[in-house]
């Protein structure tokens, strides 16, 4: 449920030249801001400083008159709870290698480094060196580098050799919390990943342990005529392992060597509470299969099939369990593909059709573009052009005129949605529970989550500010001597057509400074900005130069601390106001429930939080049909998480479509002669088999299925254990690659 709630919850006056240590509050950093960026006379004056120290900045940032653009002050960033990390059903397919995009590598400490925790003794550095021993395959996912940073680093790019080094670091930091702190254990384990060969010239790299049992799944299946079905999708980091927040020890499956995906775009994930909705409400089930043990017994069963060691009666009634409900997914996928009208199929096919032949076409001009032998003509590259153009025309008039009529083809399913709501609906109205109000704790444990994350950007925000508040009472300081210097000049003679300017341009800056004085008060209320009264020294003549040099230096000072301060204390306000207010609102809604808990009890709440999550995820169903929102019903390519309707119906001409949709049956040629098979192979015996050797099946995690993914049941227990459940799986591999590399 916690799982699921979690997708659903989810200068306005002129002031004298001389100093005012003592001045009225301004109410927040927003109209100190204001009165910076504002106030007319504020603006020119030091807008005029810029212009005679010949600091175009200082004038373009401030907007010296309406007709000069103005970049303005930065922006306040949004401030909110940080997106969900993946959910506890593990990960998604993972692809690696040479083509497939890499984040950029992470910045941290430089390799060997750690940074030091005050009170805290430093630990040493993990040892990175034997990773350089490793294969490409694995040193290019834990560097997290593409093919060209691959490269790059190999020939001294020190951005990139320190980047290297850093991701080492990080990598042995995480397989210490995934694996257990004996760095002998790390290093052993991924020496002992290498690669398969599945035919074709294609590799699956995997740990040893996976491998052997993958071997003897692959021996069974061919006994009895049917193909080890081929797959590439083992071993992936995907750069989760310089970043885990979020993630648990189990998420590291792939990047441990432990799972393997096999036919994304025939199984995808679903994980989409909307599609599961939808799924139970026309199949009269969910997209996941109910086995008859689950979660960790699950696991602890398959461990002991692998082993040969489980009780013959409790495997055979998980076996059982697996082919009852392979069934059952199987028809239910079946029967989801053809539940709406053949005129509406005919109006969404007609969609994918018009998609697929722009790709097509944009595809066949992309490659004459890229031919060399021979080289395209420019008849040729026209001809391709105009119908790569008129395909691409075509789709978007195909698609802009479905748009209006999905309320009509999707009816079907939209009046079984509003029976559904209007029953919760009456639900609450009967209880008098207001189902806005009504919060899990989830919803306010994120509301607190997000006050927590708020005031910890305000005291970085404070922290941050602390050494402008000495430059900006230095520059105030300075302000004020050279504006005494000016009025001493004044006193003594002194003539010459800048004086003026020089001197009304020092004004401004007196006056710009009171603004960012308030404004960092407002993050540092204990901020001192006393500025003692300047006296000219006697005896010395002052010379228009000698004033113009110093009031030059003025400019770019207040110039490098307006443009910090301001975005800062707007940002800071924001932070505040957003603080209170969430933190207001949480407690308004605690209140809430406490009070109805307390006249209908909390198992009645419950349920009603529970329906709650129902509603929402009724009306984003709803939305998703008759808008295609977040292309709910379309989309522009095949996904392997969460696709869109058009590829669950197999509309889309690269994919058979459907939730769950095996290989067809064949492949007796390639299980005779040993070979690994692109077509054939996955079905109901390969995934009893996989079961059999200990593989834990993703298409079996409640609340979100992942029928491409399997992994090794001895390697999660290891993983989630932090290495306290050694593998026992791969010893005779091990030996037999100990004799025969």
């Amino acid at each position: 449920m916690v799982e699921r709630l979690r997708a659903a919850e989810e200068t306005a006056a002129e002031q004298p030249a001389a100093p005012t240590p003592a001045r009225p509050r301004i109410e927040s950093n927003q109209e100190a801001a204001a009165r910076l960026t504002t106030a007319p006379n504020g603006r020119d004056d030091v807008a005029a400083l810029g212009g005679l120290a010949g600091n175009r900045a200082v004038a373009q940032w401030l907007g010296a008159d309406e007709g000069t653009p103005s970049a303005g002050p930065v922006a306040p960033q949004q401030f909110g709870p940080a997106p969900p990390g993946p959910g506890s059903a593990g990960p998604g397919p993972t692809t690696a290698g040479p083509g497939v995009p890499q984040k950029v590598p992470a910045a941290g400490p430089a390799g060997g480094t750690t940074t030091p925790v005050a009170g805290k003794a430093v630990p040493p550095p993990p040892p990175i060196d034997w990773i350089e021993s490793l294969p490409g395959h694995i040193k290019q996912q834990i560097d997290n580098f593409n093919d060209a940073q691959v490269v790059a680093a190999d020939k001294g790019n020190p951005g990139l050799l320190d980047a290297r080094a850093r991701n080492r670091v990080t990598f042995m930091q995480t397989m210490r919390w995934a694996m257990g702190n004996d760095d002998a254990v790390i290093q052993k384990h991924f020496q002992e990943i290498q690669p398969m060969d599945v035919g074709q010239g294609e590799q699956l790299w995997a740990h040893v342990s996976t491998r052997e049992r993958l071997l003897e799944v692959k021996a069974e299946l061919e006994a009895q005529g049917v193909p080890m079905p081929q797959t590439t999708v083992g071993l992936g980091m995907r750069g989760d392992h310089l970043s885990r927040a979020g993630l648990s020890r189990g998420w590291f499956t792939h990047a441990a060597g432990f799972a393997v995906d096999w036919r994304a775009n025939a199984t995808p994930k679903i994980k989409d509470p909307k599609l599961i909705t939808l799924f139970e409400m026309v199949t009269g089930g969910r997209p996941d299969m109910k086995t008859s043990v689950e979660g960790e017994k699950r696991i602890d069963l398959e461990i002991k099939m692998g082993a040969g060691t489980a009780d013959a009666a409790e495997s055979k009634k998980l076996l059982d369990s697996v082919e009852s409900e392979y069934k059952r997914l199987e028809e239910a996928s079946d029967k989801f593909k053809t539940a709406l009208p053949a005129a509406t199929m005919d109006r969404l096919r007609e969609v994918e059709q018009a998609r697929f032949a722009a790709v097509t076409a944009q595809r066949k001009l992309d490659r004459l573009q890229k031919r060399t032998r021979p080289k395209a003509t420019a008849a040729e590259i026209e001809t391709a052009t105009n119908a790569a153009t008129a395909a691409a025309k075509h789709f978007e008039e195909v698609r802009a005129k479905i748009g209006p009529d999905l309320p009509k083809l999707f009816e079907p399913w939209t009046k079984q949605i509003d029976e559904k709501i209007a029953v919760l609906d009456q639900h609450f109205k009967d209880a008098n529970v207001d189902v806005e109000m009504l919060t899990s704790d989830f919803g306010l444990d994120e509301r607190a989550a997000k006050v927590a994350a708020l005031r910890k950007a305000e005291s970085d925000a404070a922290r941050k500010a602390g050494p402008d508040v000495g430059k900006l009472r230095q520059l105030h300081q300075d302000a004020v001597a050279l504006q005494a210097r000016i009025d001493a000049a004044k006193a003594a003679g002194l003539t010459d057509p800048d004086l003026a300017k020089i001197e009304e341009a020092v004004g401004g800056v007196l006056r710009g400074v009171e603004p960012l004085e308030e404004a960092l008060t407002g993050i540092l209320p204990k901020a001192k900005f006393e500025v003692k009264a300047a006296v000219a020294g006697k005896g010395k003549a002052e010379t228009i130069t000698a004033l113009k040099a110093a009031a030059d230096k003025l400019g770019p000072r207040f110039t490098d601390l307006a443009k910090r301060i301001v975005p800062a204390a707007a940002t800071f306000d924001q932070n505040e106001a957003d603080a209170v207010a969430t933190a207001e609102d949480a407690a308004l809604r605690r209140k809430f429930r406490d009070e109805k808990t307390a006249v209908l009890g909390k198992k009645k709440i419950d349920t009603l939080i529970e329906e709650k999550l129902q509603l929402l995820t009724l009306k984003g169903l709803k939305d998703g049909l008759i808008n295609n929102t977040g292309g709910f019903v379309f989309r522009s390519k095949l996904e392997v998480n969460d696709p869109a309707l058009d590829q669950l119906f197999g509309l889309m001409p690269e994919n058979r479509g459907g939730f769950f949709t095996p290989d067809p049956a064949g492949g007796e040629k390639e299980a005779k002669a040993g070979e690994f098979s692109g077509q054939h192979g996955y079905g109901l015996l390969f995934i009893k088999t996989m079961v059999a050797h200990g593989f834990e099946p993703g298409m079996a995690w409640r609340g979100g299925s992942d029928p491409m993914h399997f992994e090794l049941a001895e390697g999660r227990k290891f993983l989630t254990s932090a290495g306290g459940s050694p593998v026992q799986a791969g010893a005779t591999l091990r030996a037999i690659e100990a004799i025969i590399p």
